[in-house]
């Protein structure tokens, strides 16, 4: 008889457990930021939860803890839905796929072109041949300058050879040769 009643107890307080549970899941009770609804006629019952609802709750008791807004996340992944089917085609996995291969990429561009040495600015005027050293002189704007060989004009140009007929300089900064042919103008 013991056991029959521990039974009865246990059944009990199972029933009741379960009819707790089945109210709670059917039946909607306002969240914190709901309106209440008016009580007075038949509308005072409260009405059955749908699925929006039920989510919202659990999602505003389960964020409440943390500052999280879940019912947020809910109405984004809804409007996700809508805008993966207005969205590109293209990130859908079952969808018809081109196999042609990528445009080539665009030449790289040219590289500029390489530096070269400006024309010498300095004009022939004359030269003297004295025991065998060579002295040309040069002239540019009113200025006149004698040269030999080894000399640096205007720090960019150096004399590597006279003779007779040309000089043969060294533009410097680029390290570049230049022939200066050695005769008067007309």
């Amino acid at each position: 008889m013991l056991q029959t009643r521990l039974q009865k107890r246990v059944a009990l307080v199972g029933l009741a457990l379960g009819s707790m549970v089945l109210l709670e899941r059917g039946i909607a009770l306002p969240a914190a930021d709901d309106p209440v609804p008016p009580r007075s006629g038949p509308e005072h019952a409260l009405p059955l939860r749908d699925a929006a609802t039920v989510t919202r709750n659990a999602a505003s008791k389960e964020g409440a803890s943390h500052g999280l807004r879940l019912d947020r996340l809910a109405a984004r992944d809804a409007s996700a839905d809508d805008d993966e089917e207005a969205a590109d085609p293209g990130g859908r996995v079952f969808d018809t796929v081109g196999f042609e291969p990528p445009p080539p990429p665009a030449p790289p561009p040219a590289p500029p072109p390489k530096p070269v040495a400006p024309a010498f600015p300095y004009a022939y005027l004359g030269s003297l041949l004295d025991d065998g050293l060579r002295t040309v002189f040069l002239t540019r704007d009113d200025r006149v300058l004698t040269v030999k060989r080894g000399d640096t004009v205007d720090g960019a140009w150096r004399v590597d050879e006279l003779d007779a007929s040309e000089m043969k300089l060294t533009y410097l900064p680029l390290k570049e040769s230049k022939q200066v042919p050695l005769r008067s103008s007309p």
